[in-house]
């Protein structure tokens, strides 16, 4: 048998699987399963947030709606915060695992990526914050004096490739190092985050072959980032770089070293992993490679996306961004200046309480649908029904956010001074799902929030900002957790 011949009878094979698993699906058909309820691509990818609570309404708070080939539970607000953090019955890992198509990595690693994953920005992100804002922040400076000298309404700015630019470009520094600071890095680190927000499935939406085969899409789209993008493209050449750095770093590190306030993340995960003996496992620089990996896809990818809409939203309110040019002057005074490059202080990014609750509206606001899931880890009873084992339980984030019961009458409205002294952007809750709830909240948000504070302060600092056509277009109505809207931004100098 030739080699064609034998790739034709496996690929016939796998799109036979996938094609037998999409008409066979997820059976609930007994009595006591939640009611399945039929919606249309159109309802799913053009009006999700009004589909689903209108399916909810209609049909009780836990429902099963099949999107691209799976059942999936839905539920209202009500139940979301008890799903969320009830572990024992629905299983973060095992949701999270399944929806971003890491399965096999989960597995791989016994089980353990997604711990390891959270206790590494916990433990060596989250408690060094202020040093790495002082780190990272003449970054954004930088970048925002460049911009300023360029300003001009007749050359519309890309904003999310600003963003994403200057992120990657802090990214390298904080989880490589400045050694590693160079345009090609840059240019991997952008494309190696791409490839794992493709990997996840960030863009299967918008793909017609994803959304109809998701099975096939999902084995061929595994193949072509691990082998192609991530064991080719970056393991030849980051990846050897990074492998030398952690040789050198063994080399040259003192066992009992005390940290330095910039070192890298790279280096905290050496000492981390290394033996007693100063040694590092061929098993264990993979891990860290890794786990730098994700750290990389959190911030190029998912602090970008919320960057992009925060600042679209400010660039559609020039009142919000007289408030909070005059909240950067109060604390920064009139000759602060980004050319200076002198850094922002930690405390500074902190006390930013008027940029702090914009930033927190925006994220409410946005639109959330199916942004947190669950996986149900035995037959659960909830809301009148039982919820068979195996299968992802999605709440409407949206429906949480928008609630009066935690957000008052005006919940619907865009408010951006309603959270000012009140609960920060990084503080969850049941009536703020953005970054989840309980033990499984994102461990980044307050990197991800100081992040977005201090892009905004560099960029008002001299400018002021409007959006062209005074109007932003939303790509992905399903996924606008990690899909950032497109448009364009109007500078000008401010006077």
């Amino acid at each position: 048998m030739s080699a064609a011949s034998a790739f034709g009878i496996i690929t016939f094979s796998i799109i036979g699987v996938c094609i037998w698993m999409r008409i066979t699906g997820s059976k609930l058909n007994h009595p006591d399963h939640p009611p399945v309820v039929t919606l249309s691509d159109h309802d799913l990818f053009e009006r999700p947030l009004e589909s689903y609570t209108r399916a909810l309404e209609q049909n009780g708070p836990v429902i099963a709606v099949k999107r691209k080939g799976l059942m999936e539970i839905i539920i209202a607000e009500k139940f979301a915060a008890q799903v969320i953090t009830d572990d024992a019955n629905f299983s973060f890992e095992q949701g999270t695992a399944k929806i971003l198509n890491i399965q096999f990595v989960q597995r791989m690693s016994g089980g353990m990526f997604l711990k390891k994953v959270d206790n590494m920005i916990n433990e060596l992100v989250t408690r060094r914050l202020d040093s790495l804002i002082s780190q990272i922040s003449p970054i954004f400076q930088r970048k925002a004096s460049e911009l300023e000298n360029s300003a001009s309404p007749e050359m519309p700015l890309d904003l999310h490739k600003y963003a994403k630019d200057g992120l990657a470009e802090a990214t390298l520094l904080a989880v490589f190092g400045r050694g590693f600071i160079s345009n090609s890095n840059l240019e991997i680190i952008i494309q190696t985050a791409e490839a794992i927000a493709e990997l996840t499935g960030m863009y299967q939406n918008q793909s017609m072959f994803a959304r109809s085969f998701p099975s096939a899409w999902r084995m061929a789209t595994f193949v072509k980032i691990m082998l192609v993008r991530i064991l080719f493209q970056f393991g030849t050449t980051m990846g050897l770089a990074i492998w030398s750095e952690m040789s050198r770093v063994l080399e040259h590190d003192n066992l009992n070293v005390v940290e330095k306030e910039d070192v890298s993340l790279l280096v905290l995960l050496v000492r981390r992993y290394r033996s007693r003996d100063g040694a590092l496992s061929i098993s264990s620089r993979l891990w860290i490679i890794a786990l730098l990996i994700s750290a990389v896809f959190a911030s190029v990818h998912q602090t970008v996306t919320v960057m992009v809409w925060a600042l679209f939203e400010l660039a559609l309110r020039p009142d919000s961004q007289d408030l909070i040019h005059k909240e950067i002057i109060s604390m920064m005074g009139k000759d602060a200046s980004n050319s200076k490059g002198l850094g922002i202080h930690p405390q500074v990014i902190r006390d930013a309480n008027v940029t702090d609750s914009f930033i927190r509206e925006a994220m409410r606001m946005k639109g959330d649908t199916l942004g947190l899931v669950r996986r149900t880890t035995k037959d659960v009873p909830l809301g009148g029904v039982v919820i068979p084992k195996g299968y992802p339980v999605f709440p409407i984030v949206s429906l949480s956010n928008r609630s009066p019961t935690y957000s008052g009458e005006s919940a619907n409205e865009f408010d951006g001074l309603r959270w000012v002294d009140n609960k920060p952007a990084a503080m969850s809750g049941p009536g703020f799902l953005t970054f989840g709830l309980g033990r499984w909240a994102c461990p980044g948000r307050f990197l991800a929030i100081a992040e977005i504070k201090m892009l905004i302060f560099t960029f008002l600092m001299n400018i002021k900002v409007e959006v062209v056509g005074n109007s932003y277009t939303v790509i992905d109505k399903l996924n606008v957790t990690s899909v950032p809207p497109k448009g364009y931004l109007k500078l000008r100098r401010r006077d």
